[in-house]
């Protein structure tokens, strides 16, 4: 019994959790992907997803969600979070994707989840030149607060499907990569899905190879998205919120 009420305590703590974030820090977490199996092993990872406004980095990874492009796009002024799970050779690899504003108040706390990520995704479009040139203001930050420790870089050029408008040709990408050591490179669509399925699996296989990647990502991966974000944003929350009791008898 007492386990039960455990477990309905944390659950409506979690849940004012989520209308503190959304309504004081405009933060959006979404779980609903998540899967959790009884006989396969569950792993734990984290990914960054950072580039300009209007790259479509929401974009990419609502159409891996949802395998479909957001026919009514509003510009993202959200510090979104969403939970993707994959399975690799009986293994449940989840995956949690904090998608960064290109511009917004939320540069600070980039800089202070930079750890702990285990893949670092910079995102561009193939038709606006400046959006790649500001590429490499982002992985100074990134390469400034990061660990020693062995993580993924991945560089997609974004809007594919745009090849009349395009300013940024292959080969500078390939460049940059290959100058800044990145393990991945792929031009994608999030508006047709060029691509976007087929790099999120490489990384993820790549990520299931390398032990030294794992092993950061469940030593360091909080027990569920929203302390996560919580304990970067309002380390006070735990203190202030406690459950409603469900009844007038002694519930605690």
């Amino acid at each position: 019994m007492k386990d039960s009420k455990d477990s309905k305590n944390t659950e409506e703590i979690n849940k004012k959790k989520r209308e503190i974030l959304t309504k004081q820090y405009n933060v959006l977490i979404n779980d609903e992907n998540e899967t959790t199996t009884k006989d396969n092993e569950n792993l734990q990872i984290k990914a960054l997803i950072i580039g300009d406004s209007l790259v479509g980095k929401t974009s990419i990874i609502y159409w891996l969600l949802h395998n479909k492009f957001i026919e009514q796009y509003q510009i993202s002024h959200s510090f979104n979070i969403e939970k993707i799970s994959f399975n690799v050779e009986k293994t449940n690899i989840e995956l949690t994707i904090i998608d960064v504003p290109g511009k917004g108040k939320f540069d600070d706390i980039l800089k202070k989840n930079i750890n702990g990520c285990n893949i670092f995704i910079f995102v561009y479009s193939i038709d606006k030149k400046s959006s790649f040139d500001n590429l490499n203001n982002l992985l100074s930050t990134i390469k400034k607060f990061k660990s020693e420790k062995k993580v993924l870089f991945c560089l997609l050029g974004n809007k594919f499907d745009n090849q009349e408008k395009r300013e940024v040709n292959t080969n500078e990408s390939e460049k940059f990569k290959e100058d800044n050591q990145f393990d991945f490179f792929e031009e994608v669509s999030a508006k047709n899905g060029t691509n976007i399925n087929n790099i999120f699996k490489k990384i993820i296989q790549q990520i299931y190879k390398n032990n030294e990647i794992l092993k950061l990502g469940n030593e360091e991966t909080l027990s569920s998205d929203v302390n996560y974000i919580a304990n970067n944003l309002i380390r006070e929350m735990d203190k202030n919120i406690k459950p409603e009791k469900c009844c007038k008898c002694c519930c605690f």
